[in-house]
This record gives structure tokens, sequence and C-alpha cells, in this order.
């Protein structure tokens, strides 16, 4: 006979930060709907820090324990606390925080070693110096061993992609891919009143992270619009007004820049922008590797055609030519954003068969049911250690360092 009651799982999100909302809270919250009704969630909707009673109360009861991305002490003796009674934990991560390029405002935060980039002329794009600028290295590798012993004292890491888990692998070879999904019944495309003649709408939206991604394609983008006056420049992120500089040959009638919004809101900010071209930029280095192709998701479902960066994630999930474009380099960028600035039935095409593609295989309703699995799985003790599977131990170790 099967289990009659369902099992019970807490879950402790990081807050309400974006990766907080879109990568935890609404796809447990989905799962409580949609769910086979085999696993009971019940998720930590707390305004600020979690009462202590209430979240024992709750743990107590629940047969595991769900934390979003923790590290540091706190979270590492609170997993030892649990675990100790019995209860399994899992603890899920949607990047390797840890490493971050120089460029990502955040290495203040996370970065576990010095350095600094030159600019060519003397002086530093970025320099990162122990007590400089609000760079403590000692705090920054004390939160990275509490993140290390947080991954190694789970029962199971739940991360977003293939890539990503074969590098906790090296930590801890308990790890079940549980993929970012979207939530068609937030992402649409808005109807447009009346059919623009002329204007090709292309771009981009993030946040203040991204500046080098930027960079691979600015020059492009303004070069195209210098030769093609249809052509529209559209920016949304936050702040814009630190990369103004990297669009100053545009003329000003083809550039629209809007600033970030709200997290439920965006959805809908995002779609009311109107891309014709959505573009997936990502400069070359390891953090970006680890990331999903959520960006290519989201564009998809306001319905643009996506040029996407040749490489992880998006070469994993495009098929090119048919739900999007793949570009490595500038000339690359330059040809693809030109062919579906140039061709609106390509753009139509290759905008619908993506689509057709995410509700098949990224809808959040039937996404939410890996979360369930992973859950399921790590009760019962029937997810396999990936090491032997995947990619073996030495060389996981040998990527988490790159």
């Amino acid at each position: 006979m099967g289990r009659l009651s369902p099992y019970k799982v807490y879950c402790l999100p990081a807050g309400f930060s974006g990766c907080a909302w879109w990568r935890y809270r609404l796809p447990i919250a989905k799962l409580a709907k949609f769910g086979s009704g085999a696993v009971e969630v019940t998720i930590a909707d707390n305004a600020g820090k979690v009462a202590v009673m209430e979240m024992d109360r709750h743990a107590r009861a629940a047969d595991l324990l769900s934390l979003q991305s923790p590290g540091c002490d706190d979270a590492v003796l609170l997993m030892r606390v649990y675990k100790a009674m019995g209860k399994k934990v899992v603890v899920d991560y949607d990047d390797m925080s840890f490493d971050l390029s120089p460029t990502n405002p955040r290495y203040a935060d996370l970065g576990i070693r010095e350095c600094e980039l030159a600019d060519g002329k003397g002086g530093f794009i970025y320099r990162w110096r122990d007590g400089e600028n609000g760079f403590d290295l000692a705090n920054n590798l004390k939160r990275y061993h509490a993140f290390l012993e947080a991954v190694r004292l789970a029962d199971l890491v739940t991360v977003t992609t293939d890539y990503l888990a074969r590098k906790f692998a090296a930590i801890n070879p308990r790890v079940a891919v549980v993929p970012n999904a979207i939530d068609l019944a937030r992402w649409r495309k808005i109807p447009r009143m009346t059919e623009r003649a002329v204007e090709v709408r292309v771009g981009w939206c993030g946040g203040d992270s991204h500046v080098a991604d930027i960079e691979i394609i600015a020059k492009v983008l303004s070069d195209i619009a210098a030769r093609n006056p249809k052509l529209k420049i559209v920016m949304q992120c936050s702040p814009f007004q630190d990369w103004l500089r990297l669009f100053a040959t545009v003329n000003p009638k083809q550039l629209e820049w809007y600033p970030w919004s709200q997290l439920k809101d965006y959805p809908l900010m995002l779609a009311s922008r109107d891309y014709d071209i959505g573009l997936c930029p990502l400069a070359d280095v390891e953090f970006n590797r680890c990331k999903s192709d959520i960006k290519w998701q989201e564009f998809t479902a306001i319905g643009a055609a996506v040029v996407a960066q040749d490489g992880l994630p998006y070469a994993a999930s495009i098929r090119p030519g048919r739900t999007g474009l793949l570009a490595g380099t500038i000339k690359e960028w330059e040809e693809a954003i030109e062919v579906l600035v140039n061709d609106v039935e390509l753009r139509r095409a290759m905008a619908a068969e993506a689509m057709d593609d995410v509700k098949k295989n990224h809808d959040l309703e039937t996404g939410c049911l890996a979360w369930e699995r992973a859950f399921i799985g790590c009760i019962e003790g029937t997810v396999p250690p990936m090491n032997g599977n995947g990619m073996p131990a030495t060389e996981a170790a040998a990527c988490l360092t790159a």
C-alpha cells in the first residue's frame, strides 16, 4: 500500500529578492496548487526574520526542511539542529555565487580573492583590495566556508542546470537538477492595438551585475542603428544612467531606457516594452556558464524572437534557426540581429516555435513537479549520488576553482 498521508515540507526562502521570488517562492506556491498531493508544502512567508517559534513549530512537524541559498553560520547551525532531530535537509542554489566576476557589484560581498582589472591607461576599471571600498576578505571567506559547510551537510542539493549540478557534485554528490521554469499565467504577449509599419524594437533587460554582458552588444547595436533608422533600442535595466556611455553615438530618437520595476509587475512591464527581438548576451566567464536559460524563456513568453550567447546555458536549450539564434563573435551578433531586423516572417516563425517549446517543456504548472520529485526522492533516499553518473569528482573540483 502507498503512503496514506503526504510528506510535510517546510520551505525557507532567501527573503524577497528576485531570485527568492522567481526561483523559489513562486514554484513552491505552484507546487502547493498543482502537485500530486504526495507532498504538503508550507513556505515561510516572512516580511523580515522568521519568528523562531513559528519556524520551530513548522520544522518539527515536517519531514523535510528546504532552505534557499544558505551561506552563513546561522544557517549551518539551523541545519545541524534539525538533522540531529532526524529531519532531512535540502538546500537550493541557482548559481555559483563565489565564482563571481570582479565586474559584478556583489563581488564586494562574495569575492574570495583580491583582484584588479587594468583599463590599459595606467588605471583600474575594477579594483578589489582587502579593506578598501567595503571589500572585507575575511568576512567573505567566512561566508564562503559557511556555504561549503551547508552544501556538505545537506541530504540533497537542488540546482537549476546539469552544468551547475556537476560543479556542486565536487562538494556533495547528492545533487538533483530542478530546472527553472516560467509561469505562463503571468508571462504573456500583450496584443498590439495597431501594427507598426516600420519600427523594429530590439533590446535587453537585467540588473546592474551585467555591465560586461551589455558591452558585448553595445557597439553592435550602435552600428546597426546608425545604418538602419527603423531600429529602436529598448533597454530595461538598473541603474541605466551608468550605461548611457555605451550608447553615446546612438540617435536619441532610436533609444528607449526604462528603470527596473517591482517584482510582481516585471512580466507586465517587460511585455509592455513590445520587443520584437530580445537579446541574451553573456560574457564568457564561469559564473555565467552556471546560469539558466530563464531570460530566453521570458523573452519567448512575451512574443519576442531571441538572439543569445553561443554557449552555456543557451546553447543547451535553443535550436538555432528554429527557437532562436546563437551568436559567439561580434560579427555573429551583428549578422544575427540584422537578419531578424530585416525578416519579419522569420521573427514571427521563430518566436512561435520557441513559444511551443516553452509551453511544452518550461511551463511552471508542470515544472513545479520537479520540486516534488526532488523532495520525495530525498525523504525516501532514492536520489542517486551524482559522482560516477555525471562529471567525475576530480574534474568537478577543478571546475569549482576555475
